[in-house]
């Protein structure tokens, strides 16, 4: 598997030709990208530059009922040629992937997030790529 951090620093939300291009570069050319992955990337590169909480409705499954979770995004990584919002989730009290086609919604929250002691992103990427075939 090739996990590979994707938007660990955007540029400023407030500079849109300068986000739009980050996120652009961050989506490879060969994934077909399905017209709301924008409506769901920017407000989540937002997210991880600005170090803010996100509320999203995440469905586990394809075609299943979407929970309500609270999350501090960490980075947006490729995994078997899915894109996954990797972040800390507050219901499960643990570090997550949630793929972002499953994202029904995302709104940012006002409250911002610091890290967590011991939590290191490069550790979990290099346990995931072991893991994972």
């Amino acid at each position: 598997m090739n996990a590979t951090a994707l938007v660990p620093t955007p540029e400023p939300a407030t500079d849109t030709p300068r986000l739009d291009s980050t996120l652009r570069s961050s989506i490879p050319a060969n994934d077909p990208a399905p017209p709301s992955r924008p409506a769901v990337l920017r407000p989540i590169a937002r997210a991880i530059h600005e170090r803010r909480v996100c509320v999203i409705r995440y469905a586990s499954e394809p075609g299943g009922a979407p929970s309500t979770r609270a999350v501090e995004p960490l980075a947006v990584i490729s995994t078997r040629g899915a894109l996954g919002l990797l972040a800390w989730c507050r219901l499960r009290h643990d570090l997550r992937t949630f793929r972002v086609d499953r994202i029904r919604s995302i709104s940012l929250a006002a409250e911002f997030f610091d890290d967590h002691p011991g939590l290191a992103l490069e550790r979990f990427i290099q346990h995931r790529r072991r893991d994972l075939p």
